[in-house]
């Protein structure tokens, strides 16, 4: 049995297609979604984003928050923002990382300290969707 999985953001339709398991970065936490899930609705952090296919390929994204739904094995992910993780240049994403984290350690005032945080975080969940799951 599968999920059916669409990841929409303002621009495209990411994904649209069938998973075994989903894995989501909640404001609550790590999630993972399986098929006969309860239906939920729950808001999504900018966090990475896994989806195991029928191949059982994990496949990852870089979800810039959103919101997703559950209801009858059809999981919908409205987000802000998503990239795949194989269109990201891992030593791209790797220096960003670096120059955001440095960002953060030298942002002075409550305004800095809050953009270098947002920033972090988006380098963090480009970063984590570079790199494989087993």
């Amino acid at each position: 049995m599968t999920l059916k999985v669409s990841l929409i953001t303002p621009d495209c339709v990411l994904w649209d297609g069938p998973v075994e398991e989903a894995l989501l970065s909640t404001t609550t936490g790590l999630m993972g979604i399986l098929p006969n899930h309860a239906p939920l609705l729950t808001a999504l952090e900018i966090g990475p984003l896994r989806l195991r296919n029928e191949n059982k390929e994990w496949l990852s994204f870089a979800v810039m928050g959103g919101f997703a739904t559950i209801k009858d094995n059809a999981l919908t992910l409205i987000v802000n923002q998503a990239e795949s993780g194989t269109s990201l240049e891992k030593a791209t994403v790797e220096e960003n990382l670096s120059k955001a984290k440095a960002a953060l350690e030298e942002a002075s005032t409550p305004a800095d300290l809050i953009e270098a945080q947002i920033a972090y975080r988006k380098a963090k969940a480009r970063f984590e969707a570079t790199l494989p799951k087993s």
